[in-house]
């Protein structure tokens, strides 16, 4: 197709369709960049690729097998990554509740310096511990028994709550705010082993449930007196308070209301190698299932194709010989048909010596799967049809007579004079 043309058929929908296109991708992308499935979708968007490239070119057979591999691979990807779709829906459904939990970040930016002096006062005494700060994304689901608290924060509720002896200290405890929702909670378990290390099941819960949304998991290591940090599937050791103290506040900090230029500078900076590659990713997709489904008319020229003559005559001539057939279809299921794919026969199962005018009708036409037939040009064909002409038999050939000898007596003809 013409660029020229190609850029005057888009219209203002279509670019407002392709952003919307691309924004969902690029929500998808990233939220597999953090799973360990995202190779899967590197396969998928290889194969995708080709499928692309076997549609441009042509190759039929290829294209029909990763048609039909689409087709079940559609169920695969939702048992595939149903937790990863899980995780976008929820995050797009809680852009409504955003501004809630930002105000409980903001609140909790008041309680930053005490959990950091608790936490490394524990991790002094080798009390192990897990405290997890949601972030947008719904946690509810990842979680598993767990007991309702709704206390205040303090460093005597953290110190009782993780107490050797008490009986949810193997468990996480969710702080929202300055408000210790739950406690003895239990985690998924993370699924990158060499993330985690040689670390303990404190340090694989916490890495597991950052690996599933974005919620910030601090842990404190009972055997090594270390205090570490999960965030988006990343295990990092907290050196010092301060350490810990810049990460939390830059955990709140993000919780502040944007400026318009800080907007701008992140829309446009921020993972911008990622944004670029769901606009690629946009772009073919709404070419390939937008505009070329667009309904398109073509021209072909067909040669006709005389059937059921009786053998006793034959075609002496044709006018036209061949025909234009008009069709219509999806713009790209055009890029396989030629016109060897169609058949126009002329019928002459009661043709007779002479010439007669047969007009053509849809029911004459072979065409293409998917494509419509709109007309043919012209359609009358004038044919001239004769006997076949017979050879005449030839005369059998006359065979030459050989007269007998004449019989001989004592040496003489017997007709000789005496």
């Amino acid at each position: 197709m013409n660029p020229i043309d190609f850029i005057s058929d888009t219209t203002a929908t279509d670019v407002v369709d392709i952003g919307i296109v691309a924004i969902l991708l690029y929500a998808m992308m990233a939220v597999l960049r953090r799973t360990n499935t995202s190779f899967v979708a590197l396969g998928i968007l290889f194969v995708g690729a080709l499928y692309v490239v076997a549609l441009t070119l042509g190759l039929r057979l290829t294209s029909y097998l990763l048609n039909t591999f689409f087709t079940v691979i559609f169920v695969a990807l939702l048992i595939i990554f149903q937790d990863e779709l899980r995780s976008f829906f929820s995050r797009l459904a809680s852009t409504v509740l955003r501004r809630r939990r930002r105000e409980q970040r903001l609140a909790f930016s008041s309680e930053i310096d005490r959990l950091a002096d608790t936490l490394f006062d524990m991790a002094a005494k080798h009390i192990g511990a897990i405290v997890v700060i949601p972030g947008d994304d719904d946690i509810d689901r990842h979680l598993q028994r767990g007991t309702r608290l709704d206390g205040r924060l303090s460093d005597a509720l953290l110190r009782s709550i993780f107490d050797p002896h008490s009986v949810g200290h193997d468990g996480a405890v969710i702080l929202r705010g300055a408000t210790v929702e739950k406690f003895a909670c239990h985690l998924p378990l993370a699924t990158n082993a060499a993330q985690l290390g040689d670390r303990g099941t404190r340090h694989a819960a916490a890495l597991g449930l950052s690996e599933r949304c974005d919620a910030l998991c601090i842990v404190v290591s009972e055997e090594r007196g270390v205090v570490s940090v999960a965030h988006q599937g990343v295990l990092t050791v907290m050196e010092s308070r301060d350490a810990l103290r810049e990460r939390l506040d830059a955990l709140s900090r993000a919780a502040e209301p944007k400026r318009a230029a800080r907007i701008a500078r992140d829309v446009l900076v921020r993972d911008w190698s990622l944004k670029l590659g769901a606009v690629a990713l946009a772009l073919p997709l709404w070419f390939l299932f937008v505009h070329e489904s667009e309904i398109a008319y073509r021209t072909f020229d067909v040669p006709l194709q005389p059937t059921g003559l009786p053998p006793h005559l034959r075609v002496a001539s044709v006018e036209p010989q061949s025909v234009r057939v008009v069709v219509t279809a999806p713009r790209r299921k055009f890029y396989f048909v030629t016109t060897a794919d169609f058949q126009i026969g002329l019928r002459l199962f009661d043709a007779r010596a002479g010439e007669r005018v047969i007009t053509l009708t849809a029911s004459d036409a072979f065409l293409p799967d998917d494509v419509t037939f709109v007309n043919i040009i012209p359609r009358d064909i004038r044919v001239k049809i004769e006997p076949v002409a017979q050879a005449k038999p030839k005369p059998p050939e006359a065979t030459p007579v050989t007269p007998p000898p004449a019989p001989v007596t004592n040496g003489e003809p017997p007709n000789a004079a005496p």
